[in-house]
């Protein structure tokens, strides 16, 4: 009996994991009431406004978040939170139902089977059926089922998204933000980069007129010199804290090779200290010099942000003006333009990558191909080089080759075994997280014009990457049992490599149960905060760091909702397409899911913040891939049907393969429709929402013609970063190092004092922009900064430009 079909060892992996998951559960119950400050946070820090319930000491008192009702939390926890626990809540129930029908599946595919195989699971499995069986009908016809109420379910999670973004429109944060009320313009032609002419074109398509428009601007290469001012900053603090550890007896000065290969061998030796000073002192220069120049000085790129008065006006020019193909082609049609402008709802002024929204059309294109070239070239290089040559490290005759290691390894037996045993599995976690940061390079490399954008961009290669690993697994067992039956004697050998496929797919399973399985283990493991917790003790216990990397590890946890989207929605697809040819695996993702969303829930009311809120935007995208894994799932269906009936009888299988496949074109009229007629309802404000789409919310202290004191390329108006050290080595810095000038009117001040009136007026309007900066900033975690417990008691509270922040706001003035 294979041991990938044996029943034995997947309850023994399931009951193992479930046992491990209950333990580091009850020790969550156990010690959660006394480390609050950790399994509490939010209670602590949030503002009041969001705060959760706060819960009783009793030991299972958490477990009562499964009471609360989401939607009416969406105030506390935001609607992306919302959203996420809703797509949580529907995979559990769309399992549930499924798991329900599984169990009358199971047995009639054993009475189908009539337990030929002699086995417990191939009994079971849909594969095994006889060819000329009309039993082939039931998985055809239970693909439609499965289909069918994932679409009911989906329509109503939609209808939910739709009131809940209607609350979500409604909310004082939202009317009184000022980037609702602005359009954000790309990809825009040498034609149109004029104000007027820009007003011009927008009004053709919709009848309200825009209160003002602000031309982006060609910055030059201040970009560049900001980011190398940062980078150097970060290496003269790292120095500054080896070489004054202990202030009262400093050890010899800092020295490195500047231009060196490799950053060793040649170059001219420096001190870091006076080498990297200096450089700050002339980046400062050149940084202070650009920012003298009026917005106007500087050429227009391809972007501008269009404000109008009313949302209406802002959400009508979106709607009507989108980037998708059939809008595009209407344009081009009506303009005569090649590539007319690229319009959308502005993201959160201060979530946007201002080096790509000048990106032009023609210089996109190049950029996107390039990034699915290279995303396939990654795909390929995991299959073909980075997996064989981790898995040749576990193989120790491969280190025996090399000179005078046989002897070490015969003389520490535990290396022999860390190599075998545990080598691949490190090396192949590393890969795994490294990957996903390359997607999210990838994504920014394509052009993608925020960060929210690059993370669902992400969310796309990191999902395609994993089905792609599920595909090149199952071909890889597939090949491997078929190229080993060509050695066999005849009588043993396999028929044909579809024969092989059918009956390696169904197998497979196994694989894929025990995988769940280890996720019951990974909940577990992700409410009693593990990992963050030994990364912080192995950073803070072992490795120095700076005030400004203490100040990170000491940020309130969010959640990463790519990484987490994805390893939900791959467990919904291989789920899925397992879900007829091996009906057990199901009630194991149903408990698995259950399991998901009590954790998920937990740890979004108490712990985790959403960073960059978007008002549940990321239903559309998963929404897609949804679909997709749906369509996956009916090929999948197609496939077994065709493979092990249709293949192999004369007159079966035909009508029934067929059936299926026609489900693949009803699942992609599900997803057009939700997607053209259902989602721009929930997308975009509605002239019927009169209280909302008309609501008058200029506020006296921002009159709304300043869109540029609003909207602003950090850029141009950021305090630069000033050097960060534990107070007690405060006094040494001082004699080691200082900025050149204190801002950009001591600059003007001493270098060009004609242009002070000029620089003053300048500075004020950056001032303007720098104190919406700093109210953003609070705004996500205003009562964080002001705990004292979570602050080493050798480091500042806060970053020192983020103290200055502080003062141009007078809050510390009170």
């Amino acid at each position: 009996m294979s041991q990938t079909t044996a029943i034995v060892p997947l309850l023994t992996a399931v009951g193992t994991n479930l046992a491990i998951s209950a333990g580091l559960f009850l020790a969550f119950s156990v010690i959660r009431s006394r480390n609050k400050i950790v399994y509490e946070p939010r209670i602590k820090f949030s503002d009041t406004k969001k705060q959760p319930p706060k819960l009783p000491d009793d030991v299972l008192s958490w477990v009562t978040v499964m009471t609360y009702n989401d939607l009416e939390q969406a105030p506390k926890i935001g609607v992306d939170a919302v959203i996420f626990l809703r797509i949580a809540r529907f995979l559990a129930h769309y399992f549930s139902i499924l798991a329900v029908i599984a169990v009358p599946h199971m047995l009639i595919n054993a009475f189908a089977t009539k337990g030929q195989s002699g086995e417990f699971l191939p009994s079971i499995s849909a594969a095994n059926i006889e060819p000329n069986s009309q039993w082939w009908w039931l998985p055809a016809i239970l693909s439609y089922v499965y289909a069918c109420i994932f679409y009911y379910m989906m329509w109503n999670l939609w209808a939910d998204y739709a009131q809940l973004r209607r609350e979500y429109f409604a909310t004082d944060e939202y009317l009184h933000n000022p980037k609702n009320r602005t359009v954000l313009v790309t990809e825009i032609p040498e034609e149109l980069h004029n104000r007027e002419k820009l007003k011009e074109f927008v009004m053709e398509y919709q009848e309200f007129v825009p209160q003002s428009v602000l031309l982006g601007r060609d910055f030059v290469d201040l970009p560049d010199l900001v980011k190398e001012h940062e980078k150097i900053t970060l290496k003269m603090e790292k120095i500054l804290m080896r070489y004054l550890r202990d202030p009262y007896n400093l050890p010899e000065r800092p020295t490195h090779r500047e231009n060196a290969a490799l950053g060793v061998f040649g170059g001219e030796l420096v001190d870091s200290i006076s080498f990297y000073g200096k450089k700050l002192h002339e980046l400062e220069a050149k940084i202070y010099q650009i920012r003298t120049r009026p917005n106007d000085s500087f050429k227009a790129n391809n972007s501008a942000f269009i404000q109008f008065d009313k949302i209406i006006g802002a959400h009508q020019t979106a709607k009507k003006l989108s980037s998708n193909l059939l809008d595009k082609t209407k344009q081009m049609a009506k303009t005569g333009m090649l590539q007319p402008p690229s319009f959308k709802l502005s993201p959160e002024f201060d979530d946007i990558i201002w080096d790509n929204i000048s990106v032009d059309a023609v210089q996109k294109w190049p950029r996107r191909l390039i990034s699915i070239g290279l995303t396939v070239a990654l795909f390929f290089a995991y299959t073909f080089v980075i997996m064989p040559f981790i898995y040749s490290l576990s193989n120790i005759s491969n280190w025996s080759r090399i000179p005078g290691l046989q002897e070490k390894l015969d003389h520490y037996p535990v290396l022999t075994v860390f190599i075998q045993s545990y080598l691949a599995p490190i090396l192949t976690i590393v890969v795994n997280i490294i990957i996903p940061v390359l997607f999210r390079f990838l994504s920014r490399l394509q052009g993608v014009v925020s960060k929210s954008g690059v993370e669902r961009s992400t969310l796309n290669k990191f999902f395609a990457f994993l089905v792609y690993q599920f595909i090149a697994y199952l071909l890889n067992t597939v090949l491997e049992s078929y190229l080993k039956s060509l050695f066999l004697p005849n009588d043993k050998k396999e028929e044909d490599f579809f024969k092989v496929l059918g009956k390696k797919f169904s197998e497979t399973a196994g694989f894929y149960v025990s995988l769940t399985a280890t996720m019951y283990s990974a909940q577990a493991l992700e409410i009693i905060q593990a990992a963050p917790f030994v990364m912080t003790f192995i950073r803070r216990r072992f490795l120095k760091s700076t005030p400004r990397e203490q100040f990170k590890l000491n940020e309130p946890p969010r959640l990463d909702y790519m990484a987490t989207y994805g390893s939900l929605l791959f467990t919904f697809f291989n789920t899925l397409a397992y879900s007829l040819t091996a009906p057990f695996i199901v009630l194991f993702a149903a408990l698995l899911f259950w399991i998901y969303f009590l954790v998920m829930k937990y740890q979004l009311y108490y712990v985790y913040e959403t960073e960059q809120e978007e008002g549940g935007r990321w239903l559309g995208h998963v929404f897609f891939l949804m679909c997709l894994s749906v369509a996956g799932f009916q090929f999948a269906t197609f496939g077994m049907i065709v493979v092990n009936c249709a293949f192999r009888s004369f007159n079966n299988g035909k009508t029934q393969s067929l059936l299926t496949a026609l489900g693949m074109l009803l699942t992609g009229f599900f997803w057009f429709f939700i997607r053209n007629y259902v989602a721009p309802k929930a997308d975009f404000v509605s002239k019927h929402q009169e209280d909302v789409a008309f609501a008058d919310v200029d506020e006296p202290s921002h009159p709304a013609d300043q869109l540029e004191k609003r909207v602003f390329n950090p850029y141009l108006v950021k305090p630069l970063p000033k050097i960060w050290v534990s107070p007690q080595q405060q006094a040494q810095l001082q004699q080691l190092y200082k900025p050149q000038y204190a801002d950009l009117i001591d600059f003007v001040r001493r270098t060009q004092p004609h242009l002070l009136p000029q620089a003053q007026q300048i500075q004020q309007e950056q001032k303007e922009q720098v104190r919406t900066l700093l109210r953003r900033q609070t705004k996500t975690q205003p009562r964080f900064l002001e705990d004292e417990t979570l602050m080493s008691a050798d480091h500042a509270d806060v970053p020192p430009e983020v103290e200055e922040l502080h003062e141009l706001m007078d809050i510390y003035d009170k």
